[in-house]
């Protein structure tokens, strides 16, 4: 009856196990407490923006033009998440750590590398770019 009953358990664990998301096993997952905040550069939303955020991505060409409607994705320890930026600020609050951030928007994209410290704040300007076009040679 004990085997019986060992085995009757270790089915039900191997099921849940399989059935779970990856990292729900472990009770999370890289990307768990990851939170974020689109704004903007004027002044009120300035005024609204809470505090504990680690790092404040800012959306812009070379030239200086900030972008709105920035598609963002954020990887670390082989997950991603999807953000949607309506303003040129995307502010991120979550797990100290190095992160890997790919923004697009208007056919422009641009990348970095982001670390959220375990204190304060960090700005990371991404300059999006426009493809590089092929040149007919003749």
């Amino acid at each position: 009856m004990k085997i019986l009953i060992a085995v009757i358990a270790a089915l039900f664990t191997a099921l849940f196990l399989l059935s779970a998301p990856a990292g729900a096993a472990e009770g999370k997952g890289a990307l768990d407490k990851l939170q974020s905040l689109s704004a903007g550069v004027g002044l009120e939303e300035r005024a609204e923006i809470p505090a504990g955020y680690q790092a404040k991505l800012v959306f812009a060409s070379p030239k200086g033009e900030f972008f709105a409607g920035v598609e963002v994705v954020v990887r670390r320890g082989g997950e991603e998440r999807k953000v949607m930026s309506a303003g040129p600020w995307l502010l991120l609050k979550g797990e100290p750590g190095e992160y890997e951030v790919r923004a697009a928007a208007d056919g422009a994209k641009g990348a970095t590398k982001v670390s959220l410290p375990a204190k304060g704040m960090r700005t990371y300007l991404i300059h999006l770019r426009e493809p590089k076009k092929a040149r007919m040679r003749n």
